[in-house]
């Protein structure tokens, strides 16, 4: 046996090698990147085997620079909650949070799809906090991204652009501040639109500077936006855009009307902060807005997740 597996091997013979050491056929098939067989093959091999190699095409796709490629893999044939692959899947959602195109109008395909992958691996591992995050981060781009172009539906997709802002240690900051801040604009919340484009453009110049040193927390000192972020290399926003926001700021800054806060509720918080400030106690998020859901709430049936 040993002798035909070798002779089979020298051959090249990936499917007859299969036929007689299946591990070694796959082996095959995936180092020649024949990767549909290599996966329908391994289909047949029980859910261990067809994981290993699920995630050996996924990390190869990663590096390649196609976290896309990489998602539809986990779509199609499943997330493994082996702790191995846990990197694989961080970094396939740094590279999606990251790219440009997560406010597109055609985005919505990408997110619910990062959204199910997500969802189906906090089934499996519910006490996992950082992909439970996540999930919740992924579930609010594709409702803001679905919500783009009804007019019926804008103020949801309004307060997901803000319940974003909760996760700006994931996503590209300069752009999640200036949707959130034009998104406010357009709704007339000129407040907080001043306050998320004046951070904005705070953001912009520490691109340029190269640095976050000079970044002034005060605005966020009482709610659930990081501070932390990763600063981009280049800005996100093109050049026009970045002046009429700047323009715009410079323009309410004389409006008495308009002043530097956030909208606060009945807690006398930070309306889209989960936690309370002064109790510490974290209410549970509206599912479509991302909004702290104080009282009222709809519980959906099997499943912990409320809506206002």
């Amino acid at each position: 046996k040993q002798w035909y597996q070798r002779r089979v091997r020298g051959r090249g013979k990936a499917e007859e090698l299969a036929s007689v050491d299946v591990i070694a056929g796959l082996d095959l098939l995936a180092n020649r990147g024949q990767w549909a067989k290599c996966l329908q093959t391994a289909e047949n091999e029980g859910p261990e085997v067809l994981n290993k190699y699920v995630a050996l095409y996924a990390a190869q796709l990663l590096q390649d620079g196609q976290p896309m490629h990489a998602l539809n893999t986990f779509a199609q044939h499943g997330s493994s909650v082996n702790p191995a692959n846990f990197n694989l899947y961080r970094r396939m959602c740094s590279e999606l949070f990251l790219s440009e195109s997560f406010s597109s109008l055609t985005a919505y395909k990408t997110w619910s799809a990062l959204r199910d992958v997500l969802a189906s691996l906090v089934e499996k591992i519910p006490d996992n906090k950082e992909f439970s995050t996540l999930l919740e981060c992924a579930h609010l781009l594709s409702v803001r991204t679905s919500c783009s172009g009804h007019k019926q539906l804008f103020e949801i997709g309004v307060k997901a652009s803000v319940s974003l802002l909760r996760y700006t240690n994931y996503l590209i900051p300069d752009k999640a501040f200036y949707e959130a801040g034009i998104a406010c604009r357009s709704i007339g919340w000129n407040n907080m639109a001043f306050v998320f484009l004046n951070r904005f453009l705070d953001i912009c110049d520490a691109i340029e500077d190269g640095n976050t040193d000079m970044l002034d927390h005060s605005d966020f000192a009482d709610t659930d936006i990081p501070y932390d972020i990763m600063l981009p290399e280049d800005h996100s926003i093109q050049e026009d855009e970045r002046e009429e926001a700047k323009e715009w700021v410079l323009a309410v800054s004389m409006d008495q009307q308009v002043q530097q806060v956030l909208n606060t509720d009945e807690r006398g918080c930070y309306e889209a902060s989960l936690m309370n400030i002064h109790t510490s106690v974290t209410s549970p998020q509206c599912i479509l807005t991302g909004y702290p859901v104080l009282r009222g709430e709809v519980v959906f049936r099997n499943s912990s997740r409320v809506a206002n």
